[in-house]
């Protein structure tokens, strides 16, 4: 991984530096559910943001980010918002020189997410090291190849998406004949 993208974490933010609403600050949980929160619990000032930004950078959109410590190995591709988050809970991998959606299909399954978890540190709570991090071989298949891979499972998920969306719909509408019948 070393040789094909950059691993960083983030500055380290005090609680001090909390504040009550502005830009969300994100923790593990909330990259492990994407990111999307109706009820956001942290946030930092757009000043602060600002200014990490200009001395540091933040997440920039294609970016994925790793659990690191607790629930280990969750992925997410960084989108057009903005957020910050917390350092040693979170790896970035950013300026990668493969496909950052095939990378996150690897990492999600099979041998790469096996890779991805063998390399954890530590005896009684294991956590992902950047240094480990690191030294996880990634298989690399050709730029095309890779694209058409992500083609493929992109396919399975937006079908899996839509069937439940379907079974969603069905359930509401069963729950609806059976008001009817049961007055």
């Amino acid at each position: 991984m070393g040789e094909v993208a950059t691993l960083s974490s983030s500055k380290r933010i005090h609680l001090s530096d909390y504040v009550t609403e502005g830009i969300p600050f994100y923790r593990g949980s909330e990259i492990s559910t994407g990111g999307i929160t109706g009820n956001q619990e942290l946030f930092i000032s757009k000043e602060k943001f600002d200014d990490i930004k200009e001395k540091y950078g933040v997440p920039s959109e294609g970016d994925l980010l790793v659990t690191a410590v607790g629930t280990l190995g969750n992925l997410w591709k960084v989108d057009s918002r903005r957020f910050y988050y917390k350092d040693g809970n979170l790896i970035q991998i950013s300026k990668m020189q493969v496909n950052s959606d095939y990378l996150l299909t690897y990492f999600n399954g099979g041998i790469g997410k096996k890779r991805l978890l063998d390399s954890a540190a530590g005896s009684n709570q294991k956590a992902l090291t950047m240094v480990k991090m690191r030294e996880i071989t990634v298989d690399f298949p050709s730029e095309d190849e890779q694209q058409k891979i992500r083609a493929f499972f992109k396919s399975l998920d937006d079908t899996i998406a839509l069937h439940q969306r379907k079974l969603d719909l069905l359930k509401e509408q069963k729950k609806g004949f059976l008001q009817k019948m049961f007055v």
